[in-house]
């Protein structure tokens, strides 16, 4: 009887996402074909004291002369990255018709959006058709310290129809006229333009109003208040603990609202006292009132008990799978992904082996393209007498504390010819000094400009690790390889996992993607070194070993006092890509005093300021390389993207770096 269940369950599955899919496609197809129309897409958005809003979207949809059921609406509720991202909780939907007259709809999750899908499928329309969309976004307020506000992406810049109009009202508690500011971007994903009118109308309310159509793009809208007419924000995070549920098997509540959020997501929620459920089939029912304060996450451990049988089953059997899955990715990493052995000797090398450059030094190290290593080729650019890096120090105010410097690049001589430079670094220089272009260029100036580059960058220099017979094959290429693998794995277990769900009432199967997600970390370790690769690798751990530990003692014995500066010079981009910067430049704070040649502009003298000024100069950078990305495959510590929604809320505000597209809400929609 449970596997008839489980095949009937899986078949169903299967058809609901085969229909979507299908009428989401056609929808697409559909729109582009015959270009439907957003006339109006309007917002009345009320704030409430506890922080959460009131939304009414009023769309008039124009399908033209091609029929469709109706429209879909998509909204992120994940929002920010790593340790910042949140979930928000949706909920009180409906819809209805300009005239009160309901609609029926459906709401389901798809990824990190919830998607409510509007119309009967037995029903077609064509024509302009109003579509009221009410619901509630929780916890969406900003909080500042002098100010609070509303950052909302009002049509979200996925929409598959031209959004000719909105205009778009807040309302908020109270306060006054002159406590209050707007204002308002539009256009593609990230665009700052402001071409919409924000104004504060009353002492509680805002109007705005998108100044010409958008395709594309979104319409986003800030509303700042006053201090102290919104309950705070805070956040609850769950530990779910004796089980394996999570809320894909299990339905999270709080103050009777359902969670979408993942178990290891942040939920949105105003400070004060919450009532959390958990409720999941073959467990006790949890519930708990818990207190969380503003500007904190109140973590809960949650233990849901469970029957002997069905902890075996759900608890011990999985983790059986789970190790054999694991055992499998191990065995494969072993035998297709495993280094040759070398000589297993580690021995202080004084130069860097086979003349590598230091970003094909970085790579043979950790077998990856790292933004640094773009740091350290441009210093070593500097070096050779290619370009300069000048800082212009600027005054700090007596409220800001970071160092407000500047920083230029300032060409020298054209690298195009020159035969001490790789191929990837004339890339570099060329994506920095472009012909025809300034001579004298402000690393600020880099951002969205660079990072269109960087591709070919990393393309040139994975190639000549093969060219030099360092790696069998391209390592980028084979890692990624391996990781469309475990893509395709990501989807059969989680296949494979919902149906064991359903046919043994367990969450914890719901675990089994674990080992695709194991088998997409081994694909970074892939890339496989040739014999001769692991010998210069193991000489560039002696390389490494050198920079780190030859003692000022050793130097002064090494080199005369007229090298120190050369010497000091040469090898510090190997130092920078093999992280042991800091220690190199320590051995030479008694040898060499002042600053580079390469480096003008600062006032401070001694090694220890150099190198602090040095690394705030390659953090700059690096965010600068890749600013305003989608994804140029470098890796950075410092650098994301973004979560999986349509929104990107980051935590800022709309009122210093806002742009399109920021902010809660978001998402898009089309027709079906």
């Amino acid at each position: 009887m449970k596997i008839l269940k489980f095949i009937v369950a899986l078949v169903l599955a299967v058809s609901l996402i085969a229909s979507v899919f299908v009428g989401w496609f056609m929808g697409v197809a559909e729109a582009e074909t015959i270009g439907d129309k957003i006339h109006q897409y309007n917002s009345d958005i009320i704030v409430n004291e506890n922080g959460s809003i009131n939304v009414v979207e009023k769309i008039l949809y124009d399908f033209g002369d091609l029929p469709g059921h109706g429209i879909i609406r998509d909204l992120p509720f994940v929002y920010g990255s790593g340790e910042d991202q949140v979930a928000v909780i949706f909920s009180d939907f409906s819809v209805t018709d300009e005239k009160g007259n309901p609609y029926n709809f459906i709401d389901y999750r798809d990824g990190y959006s919830l998607s409510v899908q509007v119309g009967d499928s037995d029903k077609t329309l064509t024509g302009e058709h109003w579509y009221y969309l009410k619901y509630k976004a929780h916890a969406v307020i900003d909080n500042f310290l002098v100010h609070d506000e509303l950052y909302w992406n009002v049509t979200g810049n996925y929409w598959e129809a031209e959004v000719e109009n909105s205009v778009v009202t807040v309302t908020v508690p109270g306060g006054t006229k002159e406590g209050k500011k707007a204002t308002c971007y539009s256009g593609e994903y990230g665009s700052e333009n402001q071409d919409c009118t924000a104004e504060v109308v009353s002492d509680n309310s805002y109007r705005f109003t998108l100044g010409k159509p958008i395709y594309g793009g979104g319409f986003t809208i800030v509303a700042g208040f006053e201090k102290g007419m919104v309950k705070e924000n805070a956040s609850i995070g769950f530990n779910i603990f004796g089980s394996s549920v999570s809320v894909y098997s299990s339905d999270v509540y709080i103050d009777g609202n359902k969670v979408l959020g993942n178990f290891y997501d942040s939920i949105m929620v105003f400070s004060g006292e919450h009532l959390v459920e958990v409720k999941s089939y073959g467990y006790e029912d949890y519930s708990a009132k818990i207190i969380a304060n503003g500007f904190k996450t109140k973590m809960i451990d949650i233990v849901l008990e469970k029957t002997f049988f069905w902890k075996f089953m759900g608890d011990i059997f999985p983790w059986i799978l789970l190790g054999v899955g694991m055992l499998l990715v191990f065995l494969m990493w072993f035998f297709k992904g495993r280094d040759p052995k070398g000589r297993g000797v580690i021995m202080p090398l004084y130069e860097a082996p086979d003349k590598l450059s230091p970003g094909e030094v970085g790579v043979i190290y950790d077998e990856v393209a790292h933004l640094h290593d773009i740091s350290a080729s441009i210093i070593n650019m500097a070096v050779k007498g290619y370009l300069k890096i000048e800082k212009v120090e600027k005054e700090k105010k007596w409220y800001q504390f970071r160092d407000q410097s500047e920083y230029f690049f300032l060409l020298q001589k054209d690298a195009a010819d020159g035969t001490n430079l790789e191929e990837f670094e004339k890339k570099i220089f060329a994506g920095i000094f472009p012909k025809g272009g300034k001579s004298r260029v402000s690393l600020q100036s880099l951002g969205r400009r660079f990072y269109p580059v960087l591709p070919k960058v990393k393309e040139l220099l994975y190639e000549s690790m093969v060219d030099k017979k360092y790696f069998v094959t391209n390592p980028d290429d084979r890692r990624t390889n391996y990781m469309v693998w475990g893509i395709v794995l990501i989807f059969l277990t989680t296949a494979v996992g919902v149906g064991l769900t359903i046919l043994l009432d367990s969450g914890f199967y719901s675990m089994l993607p674990i080992v695709a997600v194991f088998f997409l970390i081994v694909a970074k370790f892939m890339p496989k070194k040739t014999l001769f690769g692991v010998e210069v690798n193991e000489k560039v751990r002696g390389f490494q070993m050198f920079l780190k530990a030859t003692e000022t003692d050793r130097l002064k014995k090494m080199f005369s006092p007229t090298e120190y500066k050369n010497v000091f010079e040469k090898y510090l981009p190997y130092a920078m890509v093999l992280g042991v910067e800091k220690e190199w430049a320590k051995q030479f704070e008694d040898l060499y005093k002042g600053m580079p040649d390469w480096y003008v502009g600062a006032n401070q003298t001694g090694m220890l300021i150099f190198m602090n000024d040095l690394n705030r100069w390659s953090k700059i950078g690096e965010n600068q390389f890749v600013a305003g990305a989608p994804n140029s495959g470098w890796k950075s510590s410092g650098w994301g993207t973004g979560s999986g929604g349509s929104s990107s809320w980051g935590g800022g505000s709309g009122f210093s770096g806002g742009f399109s597209g920021g902010g809660f809400g978001g998402g898009g929609g089309g027709r079906w």
